[in-house]
């Protein structure tokens, strides 16, 4: 809370301070995110892990807007004439009573109390509202993709479900991984930890990319002023998201059929040669994050 008169001098300066440390926290927020995500792992608790965060970054931009708004307070007061901080003047000195200070601390404990209940109250209407507004939106995208997906997944012979992968840039990759290891670990000579395997098979993406560049390079999403080694590069060892494209060449590396489950199809998308061998299956969801498109591993119900 803002208890002291902010340095600035005029509405404008301190104005100017307030955005530039909206635009800081900002940064500081998907930075925060997208460290987590990164590290949380997958499962249910990799998921509370990313939510806790986001919600923590909600937390600090409340935080910081009542900060900015106490102090836009105490400089119109000041600027008003009205109330100035006690450290901005001189005070004569004065003899205070034994009862004086007992009286002045119970005042400033109840009024510290009222602001955290005030805080709290704030806190409570907020997460209300947002509750109230989730009810009457109805069903999210991802809830109706994901129950329409369980349709698709449902009737398969055997019936199938959506494995979670985390969301972190490598979920294509990671749900190849899973699925190799679960159904095919034939295609893939990697005795690393499990957990890492995604960066065995970026690799094999990468160097068929690189293998039958005629194929491939025309479907590329070339960054600016990027050639087709760039992009096998990041597919090799950054955390650029992998699409069908890249789906593609890992079923050509792998001579392996991958099948794609999404809502709105009755029969997945297949890729890859036309072998008897099992399948690698995944789902590919619109929805499913607020960052966009994901891929997860699909396994038997």
């Amino acid at each position: 809370m803002a208890d002291e008169l902010p340095p600035e001098k005029t509405q404008e300066e301190l104005e100017e301070r307030h955005e530039r440390e909206v635009q800081e926290l900002e940064e500081r927020s998907t930075q925060h995110v997208a460290q987590v995500t990164e590290s949380a792992g997958k499962g249910k608790k990799g998921k509370q892990l990313i939510e806790a965060a986001q919600r923590e970054v909600e937390q600090w931009d409340y935080d910081l807007r009542e900060k900015h708004r106490e102090e836009l307070e105490l400089l119109m007061d000041s600027l008003n004439g009205g109330p100035k901080d006690v450290a901005t003047e001189e005070k004569p000195e004065v003899k205070v009573t034994e009862e004086d200070e007992a009286e002045k601390a119970r005042r400033k404990k109840e009024k510290a109390q009222k602001k955290r209940q005030a805080k709290a109250d704030k806190e409570a209407q907020r997460e209300a509202e947002k509750e109230r507004e989730k009810l009457e939106a109805g069903p999210s995208a991802r809830d109706v993709e994901l129950e329409a997906l369980h349709g698709v997944l449902s009737v398969q012979k055997p019936p199938l479900k959506v494995l979670e992968i985390p969301s972190d840039g490598h979920c294509l990759y990671r749900s190849i991984a899973d699925q190799v290891r679960r159904v095919r670990p034939d295609l893939c000579d990697y005795q690393g930890p499990a957990d890492e395997m995604y960066r065995e098979v970026r690799r094999i993406c990468a160097k068929s990319l690189r293998g039958d560049m005629e194929n491939y390079a025309p479907f590329a999403e070339l960054k600016d002023g990027g050639d087709f080694e760039g992009y096998c590069q990041r597919v090799e060892s950054s955390a650029d998201w992998g699409g069908e494209l890249e789906l593609r060449a890992l079923a050509d590396a792998m001579k392996v059929r991958v099948q794609v489950f999404q809502a709105g199809s009755d029969q997945p998308l297949v890729l890859g040669a036309a072998v008897k061998a099992a399948p690698l299956q995944v789902s590919f969801h619109r929805h499913y994050y607020a960052l966009g498109e994901h891929y997860n591993s699909v396994v038997p119900a």
